[in-house]
């Protein structure tokens, strides 16, 4: 038996709450708290239109699509396929600022660190910005 919100007896507790009568998954056979990735954007694209996201995020519980967000994005994560691109935008690092660091001697991870940003981030932006146009590979 598939997950869904609406049906308790698939989640083991009593009881349908009022918002899951105007739910859009409200007689859905996709299954909210499967790992595969078709079902998670099927339920995702179950989610997109519905007008009680906000009651059914309230309702989450540890694992499945509550509100159209799996439990890594209601934690605050960015939820993307592997292989997808990097979504968050890459910082700009002053150029004047990261050549002091470097002719002051410091390492690409004490930079890194300062930037908030791991090592391979740091080599992304330095090869974006061209910081180190001797170094020409990342």
């Amino acid at each position: 038996m598939t997950f869904n919100p609406y049906r308790p007896e698939t989640q083991g507790t009593a009881g349908v709450e009022s918002w899951m009568e105007a739910a859009a998954c409200k007689g859905s056979s996709v299954d909210f708290h499967s790992d595969v990735v078709a079902e998670i954007y099927a339920a995702k694209e179950v989610c997109a239109s519905c007008p009680v996201k906000r009651e059914c995020l309230a309702s989450a519980d540890a694992y499945g699509i509550w509100g159209g967000l799996g439990p890594v994005e209601r934690a605050g994560k960015t939820w993307r396929p592997r292989g997808s691109q990097h979504t968050k935008p890459l910082p700009v690092i002053d150029p004047a600022d990261y050549t002091s660091m470097r002719d002051a001697g410091m390492s690409l991870p004490r930079i890194a660190a300062h930037y908030n940003v791991s090592v391979h981030i740091l080599k992304k932006i330095r090869h974006n910005q061209q910081l180190d146009p001797d170094r020409s590979t990342i």
